[in-house]
């Protein structure tokens, strides 16, 4: 859940940042555009930070639940005779546990951040559709005869159309040129199984219900298979793959090559030792 917070910010950000680069050069001129070119540079280190703040999430967040269960709650809480068989199933998870109020929160908060992200995306891709569309509504209603003042009032207008269209390619570019598109609805596919499968949790800790709890065991178990898979056959890995087989092609077909050039010598010498015998 972490990690796919994690790339849920570097997505937005890189939209952003798409954005943001070309607002700036089309309201600021060239000497603020160089301005925003050179901050650029600051693209990969932000990136970076991104992948820095997953994984202090990743480590972090965990160790304080831990901290904060060992400080404040006991582990020895009495449990009732109402959630001692549901206490079997779960874990010892149950309502009036303390633990159960430090670790819904935290997981609460991180799919709040899935779900901000997402939103945010979607926002920066519907400004993208919209500016396209009126793009070409503008395109559309340009055409027929104006006076020279309107000739003037008109360059402005496809002025501005060009900055928006440029705002527009720009996002374009950067949405079908890179794997952005694919990770964001990876990105959203994670966020709406990781809902589904944590709110049956909340809601069978809450009722102490057996049947519900069995039903986030099975989700969770699908939910972690699908995630295994799905980050083990992706481009890269199945391209690490396919160059391994080729490698170890290559590495049998040179050693039978040995194996042919020394069996045709070794081959050759006894033929030529049994005529000189003769």
């Amino acid at each position: 859940m972490t990690v796919n917070l994690k790339s849920s910010l570097v997505i937005t950000y890189s939209l952003w940042n798409a954005k943001k680069r070309k607002d700036c050069c089309s309201d600021g001129g060239l000497l603020l555009c160089s301005l925003c070119n050179q901050s650029s540079i600051l693209v990969t280190d932000t990136k970076r930070c991104c992948h820095v703040i997953g994984y202090i999430i990743i480590i972090g967040l965990p160790l304080i639940e831990i901290i904060i269960n060992i400080v404040f709650f006991k582990s020895s809480h009495y449990i009732t005779v109402d959630h001692e068989e549901f206490s079997d199933v779960s874990c010892n998870l149950i309502p009036n546990y303390g633990h159960f109020y430090v670790f819904f929160p935290l997981l609460f908060i991180l799919l709040l951040l899935q779900l901000v992200c997402i939103l945010a995306i979607i926002k920066l891709l519907h400004v993208r559709k919209r500016q396209r569309r009126g793009n070409d509504d503008s395109g559309v209603g340009g055409g027929g005869s104006s006076t020279p003042s309107e000739d003037d009032h008109n360059t402005g207008g496809a002025a501005d159309t060009n900055d928006s269209s440029d705002d527009e390619d720009n996002l374009s570019l950067l949405w079908k040129t890179t794997n952005i598109s694919a990770r964001f609805w990876i990105t959203v596919k994670f966020t709406i199984t990781h809902t589904l499968v944590w709110i049956i949790a909340f809601l069978a800790l809450i009722q102490a219900s057996i049947a519900l709890w069995h039903v986030f065991t099975l989700l969770n178990s699908l939910q972690a298979i699908y995630i295994t898979v799905n980050c083990t056959f992706t481009r890269p890995v199945l391209d690490l793959i396919y160059q391994w087989r080729e490698e170890k092609l290559d590495y049998y077909k040179h050693e039978h090559s040995l194996y042919s050039v020394n069996h045709l010598m070794n081959t050759s010498g006894q033929n030529e030792s049994k005529r000189i015998r003769k």
